[in-house]
């Protein structure tokens, strides 16, 4: 009996329109047909989507004349209003069970990937320990060890990075996030790195510079090889 009062008192609920669903946390068919994902016609390096379909994959003017620290950006899906609002209710409303029906729906194409990747640490992009004091968690570490869980990879998920205080990162350019970030990152055992395929993974990539401010210092370090997974890839301001 307690059983069926508890199914009437906590449904299957979508995460983001409290549809009835299978199972949770997920996204109903409605909401999950609402995420965009990534066109074919993207950066190689930074995954980019280019404003012609027609386009080819190919490196990106960006990538080409200031190389990345990163070899490659796997992103499932493009930014768009439903991936919005969600990063906002995870960041800012404690909803941490919608970061796992958007890994849920992400996994797919992070274990394909990963596989062929063959990463040996998954390095979760660190917040400030302020930031992360007042959201409670640090949303990418969640995402990460959600989507080891949900493909059953068995790679270390690795956080001894420590991040200095930056003022917010939302209002500013491409080239003063790039400045903001200069010597953001330290390293606390920067041995750890040494000689190791890491995958960075973030919940979303702007302009790059947090993710290429954190390659760049795993290299110097001595990392061998770095690529990045995020759930989205913001499309350039034009």
């Amino acid at each position: 009996m307690s059983k069926f009062f508890s199914f009437f008192l906590s449904p299957l609920r979508c995460e983001l329109c409290h549809q009835f669903v299978k199972k949770i946390p997920s996204l109903c068919l409605d909401c999950v047909s609402k995420l965009t994902v990534l066109p074919e016609a993207h950066c190689r390096i930074c995954a980019l989507p280019f404003e012609s379909a027609q386009s080819s994959s190919h490196a990106c003017s960006a990538c080409l004349q200031n190389p990345p620290g990163f070899s490659e950006v796997m992103a499932p899906f493009e930014w768009c209003d439903a991936i919005a609002h969600s990063i906002h209710q995870i960041k800012f409303s404690h909803r941490l069970s919608l970061i796992e029906a958007l890994a849920d729906q992400a996994c797919p194409v992070f274990a394909e990937w990963v596989k062929a990747y063959a990463p040996e640490q998954i390095v979760p992009v660190p917040l400030n320990w302020r930031r992360r004091l007042k959201r409670g968690y640090n949303q990418s570490t969640v995402l990460a060890d959600k989507l080891c869980q949900l493909s059953g990879l068995n790679i270390p998920v690795v956080q001894k990075i420590h991040r200095t205080y930056r003022d917010p990162q939302a209002k500013k350019n491409r080239q003063e996030r790039f400045r903001a970030l200069k010597g953001a990152f330290k390293l606390k055992t920067p041995q750890v790195f040494k000689n190791k395929k890491i995958l960075l993974v973030d919940d979303v990539m702007t302009t790059g510079a947090t993710l290429q401010a954190l390659s760049q210092k795993l290299l110097e370090c001595g990392a061998q090889e770095i690529r990045v997974f995020v759930l989205a890839r913001v499309r350039a301001k034009k």
